[in-house]
């Protein structure tokens, strides 16, 4: 009787430690960095074995008529194995936040392509280079490009920070300009006397001739109702 219960004590040891090499095994075949974690949790976890016989939980019998005894199976190695996890968790976490610093780590100033690179996330123009570079946002968050000031060059509204591009002179080039007080984007137009072929073209917006065989001028309108009329 001793020895058939010495027999049966060293079988069961015996197959407890091959399902722990079994388990650690299987946990060494994962993908990746897992595979070297696993694999030295494997073998602390069967250091520890001896010392932590209390933690096991001894599962059903299953289909084959076996008992499954491997230490991964006790709540007590669940718990042990998620506070392993813990600190693992924390550095996957690092990485991620770091990566993710890697990618927005340029400052004010520097060249960029998106606004993902810059610290600001804004990545725009800010002077007349076209060339986009790290931007501050506004005072309301918002990213803005870069727009010309009165008196540039301008062949559209939305290039002037007033949003007026018209001509301010008697030359055909256009410049950004001030709005007036009711928020108008009003061109220049010529003084009365300036020889003109519209009435658009006049500041009094009436162009007539004095004579029939004068030319035509810009002239102020006349009359109680302000009419275009010659004098």
């Amino acid at each position: 009787m001793s020895v058939f219960l010495l027999g049966l004590k060293e079988g069961t040891r015996r197959r407890r430690k091959r399902q722990g090499c079994d388990c650690a095994q299987g946990a060494a075949g994962l993908p990746g960095p897992w595979s070297g974690f696993f694999s030295a949790l494997g073998c602390l976890i069967e250091k520890l074995q001896p010392g932590l016989s209390h933690l096991y939980t001894e599962e059903p019998l299953g289909p084959d008529g076996k008992r499954s005894t491997c230490p991964m199976a006790g709540p007590g190695w669940t718990m042990l194995l998620l506070l392993l996890l813990l600190p693992l968790g924390s550095l996957v976490g690092y990485g991620l936040q770091k990566q993710q610093m890697n990618l927005s780590h340029k400052v004010i100033g520097e060249p960029c392509r998106s606004h993902e690179e810059c610290q600001s996330n804004c990545c725009t123009t800010n002077s007349l280079d076209p060339h986009t570079l790290c931007t501050p946002k506004t005072i309301l968050l918002q990213c803005l490009p870069w727009k010309k000031p009165n008196g540039y060059r301008c062949s559209d509204n939305s290039e002037c920070q007033s949003s007026c591009c018209v001509r301010n002179n008697k030359s055909p080039q256009e410049f950004c300009t001030s709005q007036t007080i009711f928020l108008q984007c009003v061109p220049w137009r010529k003084p009365n006397g300036n020889f003109c072929s519209s009435h658009q073209e006049c500041s009094s917006q009436c162009c007539i001739q004095l004579r029939e065989d004068s030319p035509f001028r810009c002239m102020p309108r006349t009359g109680i109702l302000a009419q275009c009329l010659p004098l």
